[in-house]
């Protein structure tokens, strides 16, 4: 299968096609990370909600118990499991936070990179070719 070829016969059109294609993958893949981090979010937020009932189970086992002694080592210890999973999500947030400025930062510079490209292109290239056009149209029309 023969994939078809980009029109690079030029630096600007190569330059255009350039930026589209990192801004296209800037996005795409902004997007498939963002949409990992909700689905971790969504499971960690599941797990604290589960344990957390556990834990009131616990506490109310605690009370109605006299094995008080391994019902508080429980309940400490899905405390710290819901402790950690907090951080987790901290961690992530801060995580999605740093690549958000770092996406940005390469969207800009793919669009930057095709609006010059196409500008230069149509400017040096294409215009000058119209021009030329357009003056041999009207050399054989005369």
């Amino acid at each position: 299968m023969n994939l078809p070829q980009l029109p690079t016969d030029n630096l600007y059109k190569f330059i255009a096609l350039s930026g589209l294609l990192i801004s296209g993958f800037v996005y795409f893949y902004k997007e498939y990370v963002l949409d990992e981090i909700k689905t971790d979010l969504f499971l960690i937020e599941t797990q604290v909600g589960q344990l957390e009932i556990e834990n009131s189970y616990l506490e109310l086992e605690l009370k109605d118990s006299k094995k008080s002694e391994l019902l508080l080592k429980k309940i400490a210890i899905k405390k710290f499991r819901i402790t950690q999973l907090l951080k987790e999500v901290e961690y992530k947030n801060n995580k999605a936070s740093n690549n958000l400025w770092i996406w940005t930062i390469l969207l800009g510079l793919g669009g930057l990179m095709t609006i010059i490209g196409f500008r230069l292109w149509y400017v040096r290239v294409q215009k000058p070719l119209d021009q030329k056009l357009q003056k041999e149209l009207s050399n054989l029309s005369k």
